[in-house]
């Protein structure tokens, strides 16, 4: 059972590129389209978090960490919850990143089951790109 929902990033293209072929000029922004297919969604009560495994058309190459895990929290409607991307691999051959997520309600728990080198890491890149957007 695959939802479908397109969401629209907001980083910009370059023209010149070739391959950009498909994607589309939005209002006053330029941007691109993704689809989001939601592969698989368990809810894993041993470890009370719930593992999401989602598809991203289209973004290969493009597709950063953190935008990924505010993808998903729109499409589930996931606010005040704690979104962790745990694995993006791109497919061979194909414009599609297959990503992974893991869901807590409580962040100490998070923290508790997270390797905290990932943990930091993920964190580190949401301070950047925090200070990037002022």
């Amino acid at each position: 059972n695959l939802e479908k929902i397109l969401i629209l990033c907001h980083q910009p293209i370059m023209q010149e590129n070739p391959f950009n072929q498909g994607l589309y000029e939005i209002g006053s922004d330029i941007g691109y389209m993704s689809v989001v297919e939601s592969v698989a969604d368990v809810d894993n009560m041993f470890l009370s978090r719930r593992e999401i495994t989602c598809n991203f058309t289209g973004l290969a190459g493009k597709l950063k960490r953190a935008e990924a895990a505010e993808m998903v929290t729109k499409k589930f409607s996931l606010d005040g919850k704690v979104v962790i991307p745990m694995r993006l691999k791109t497919q061979i051959g194909k414009p599609v990143i297959t990503g992974v997520f893991h869901v807590y309600d409580d962040e100490k728990l998070a923290k508790r089951h997270i390797n905290p080198k990932v943990f930091a890491r993920f964190e580190k890149t949401k301070a950047g790109n925090t200070e990037e957007s002022e």
